[in-house]
């Protein structure tokens, strides 16, 4: 689902400048999208994440 960076590091326990470095990351990766202030992985994402946790 959506989150912004501020949930995402509530929610993991990391700091906010390092939430969003990755997010900034893995957007130009092409493993999350950004729509406004939220972040959802993309098709190509969860496709790696299931590959990961398999």
């Amino acid at each position: 689902g959506l989150g912004s960076a501020e949930e995402i590091a509530s929610s993991a326990g990391l700091p906010l400048f390092r939430v969003r470095s990755g997010l900034r990351e893995l957007t130009q990766a092409g493993l999350a999208n950004q729509k406004d202030d939220k972040y959802e992985l993309s098709p190509r994402g969860m496709e790696l994440v299931s590959t990961l946790s398999g």
